[in-house]
């Protein structure tokens, strides 16, 4: 990983590319408001086969892809990887969006698939910029409550899922009656 102070994007690309960024369209009409998040952002870089987050590991960071292809790998009790998504920067994805609200144990792995670049915001930099700029953090912050919430309730459907696909298979082939 490299962290650099420069990016061969111009402010007005990566002032485009977080208007398009879910977490960040509440604001789209406040230049002002993405042009402080930008100045508090920093950039890393990160080369193909590259961890980006680490499962299990503490962090207080989200992450905007902003060049390149990723993918989101969880393992399983037997330390087997598994790809759950693959995460590309056109798509304008973010990740590790739960360390802007605390310092988190990172639920999935992040791996740099081909040569990334990400704007990092690290959590005690969002919240100096909520406390100076309430008016624009409450939205994204609404933003990001949704997020986690549909994010949750996938997992629980995907846990519905697994159960009674072992249910179904403890009872030799039975379907569960809903």
């Amino acid at each position: 990983m490299r962290v650099e102070t420069q990016s061969h994007f111009n402010s007005v690309d990566l002032l485009a590319h977080l208007k398009q960024v879910a977490l960040f369209k509440v604001l789209k009409e406040e230049d002002k408001a993405l042009e402080h998040l930008l100045k508090m952002m920093t950039f890393r870089q990160y080369a193909a086969g590259a961890a980006i987050l680490k499962e299990g590991a503490q962090g207080s960071e989200f992450f905007i892809l902003i060049e390149g292809v990723a993918s989101v790998i969880k393992s399983t009790i037997d330390a087997e990887e598994y790809k759950v998504a693959i995460l590309r920067a056109q798509d304008h994805v973010f990740f590790g969006e739960g360390g802007l609200l605390d310092t988190e144990t990172r639920s999935a792995s992040v791996r740099a698939e081909s040569d990334c670049r990400c704007l990092v915001l690290d959590r005690p930099v969002f919240e100096a910029f909520s406390k100076q700029f309430p008016h624009w953090a409450y939205p994204v912050l609404l933003q990001l409550a949704r997020t986690i919430h549909r994010r949750l309730g996938k997992a629980n459907n995907d846990l519905i899922l697994v159960h009674h696909a072992l249910v179904e298979e403890v009872r030799g082939g039975e379907k569960l009656e809903d």
